[in-house]
């Protein structure tokens, strides 16, 4: 019975996790007049892009997007993924942001991610992440090669005298005044449509990093 104890102890984890994650996607698709989107921080800041985000679910706007980033010179990057129930997390979501635009990459389109894998791996393109190990790690793992070019703002807090680690909402409020709405770190987001409230909470994850990371 002892040997059994850490399986039990997993599973306890998993089943919460999976409560947890379902209470939370309950919410961010509750009745609209009932639980209304906190409003969008709009206050004009240099580098970031207020308007709402662009959903990406065709080769097409993948192309687009790839070389609006590349003539952008760098992005900020960010994905949403489950990862209780499988061996390798199962991307639900990628999120990048420029001065220019926030786009949303749908992974279930059927999308050839290779190009935006590659984009990663470009030393010649810089990349803004925050607490961003597990976001990079498909680069390895699709192209046998790392990420390049890549700033983590937790880490560089860290190195600026914040508290370590620091949250997203924490690190946003102090180096740019904005406040982020509540977070849906747990909930499916490998269930579509995504509701207004999950789409607002996937492009805040990015839109404010360019911003925080030239600390404005």
């Amino acid at each position: 019975m002892e040997g059994q104890a850490p399986q039990s102890k997993k599973n306890r984890s998993m089943n919460f996790r999976a409560q947890h994650r379902a209470r939370n996607h309950e919410s961010a698709h509750a009745d609209a007049s009932a639980h209304a989107p906190e409003p969008a921080d709009t206050a004009v800041r240099p580098l970031v892009h207020v308007g709402p985000p662009d959903m990406i679910e065709t080769a097409g706007q993948l192309e687009q997007l790839i070389a609006n980033l590349r003539d952008d010179g760098s992005f900020a990057y960010d994905s949403e993924f489950i990862g209780e129930l499988t061996y390798h997390p199962r991307l639900c979501l990628l999120q990048v942001a420029s001065h220019r635009r926030v786009a949303l990459i749908d992974p279930l389109a059927e999308l050839d991610l290779t190009p935006f894998w590659e984009l990663l791996a470009d030393p010649s393109i810089g990349k803004i992440v925050h607490a961003g190990e597990q976001d990079i790690e498909p680069v390895v793992r699709h192209l046998r090669r790392p990420a390049a070019n890549v700033l983590d703002t937790q880490i560089c807090a860290g190195f600026i005298g914040l508290p370590y680690p620091l949250s997203l909402s924490k690190l946003v409020a102090e180096l740019t005044g904005a406040r982020l709405g509540k977070g849906l770190t747990f909930t499916h987001w490998d269930n579509r449509p995504l509701s207004q409230v999950q789409l607002r909470y996937a492009a805040d994850d990015v839109r404010y990093l360019p911003a925080a990371a030239a600390g404005r």
